[in-house]
């Protein structure tokens, strides 16, 4: 007997699917609550208008039926749309690299002094744990080293909001110590080593990251 065609055989998997339920490929992945607040609201709106239509026809005003199911299909397709690019999206990120790889090319670019492969590590890891308090805390050094004091400040603020934050009190302390030094420097300056009187006790002073020789 023959094998189904590849197309119907990639369509018959229950992820392709999904995507007719708007938020469904998210919440079934990845648990994410705006996608369950989305699947919920289109519950209710495919409810209203079958029961407006069908069961209790006095339910709406008029022909605001008519209304209600225009809007329906124009979130259904908008919602079908974006599932299709979550999905892709999804699909990538669990055939690419693992997080744990990708944590360590991000530190191994870091200390290299390549920054932006570093934050471009990171930014890929963060898609799949938002809240890796450690990638995140290498996100702020990134930050700091490149000269970027702003995005570093707001990202360590970041930091302190997460459940895990506890854990890693005295990086992120020893963080807010080298931003609030480095914040009343000169441009100039902001590049130099700190000055141990700079620094908070039992603190490692930062070196600064030479490329070596060829």
């Amino acid at each position: 007997m023959d094998s189904p065609p590849p197309f119907y055989r990639r369509w018959m998997q229950p992820a392709h699917w999904a995507i007719l339920w708007p938020g469904l490929p998210e919440l079934w992945q990845g648990g994410d609550f705006s996608a369950l607040i989305q699947a919920v609201i289109f519950s209710g709106l495919l409810n209203l208008c079958i029961l407006s239509t069908w069961v209790w026809l006095d339910l709406l005003p008029g022909a605001a039926w008519i209304g209600a199911w225009l809007i329906l299909t124009g979130f259904w397709i908008i919602s079908c749309y974006s599932n299709a690019r979550a999905l892709q999206k999804l699909a990538y990120i669990s055939s690419g690299e693992t997080s744990a790889n990708l944590f360590i090319q991000a530190q191994t670019e870091y200390l290299r002094g390549n920054w932006f492969e570093a934050e471009n590590h990171v930014e890929r890891l963060l898609q799949r744990r938002s809240n890796d308090v450690e990638a995140r805390l290498l996100l702020v050094a990134i930050y700091r080293e490149s000269g970027h004091f702003q995005a570093a400040t707001q990202e360590l603020a970041i930091v302190e909001t997460l459940s895990d934050a506890a854990g890693w009190r005295f990086e992120i302390l020893r963080e807010k110590a080298y931003l609030q030094s480095l914040s009343v420097l000169p441009p100039t300056v902001a590049n130099t080593p700190l000055a141990s009187s700079d620094i908070p006790p039992n603190t490692p002073t930062i070196q600064p990251i030479t490329a070596s020789a060829a």
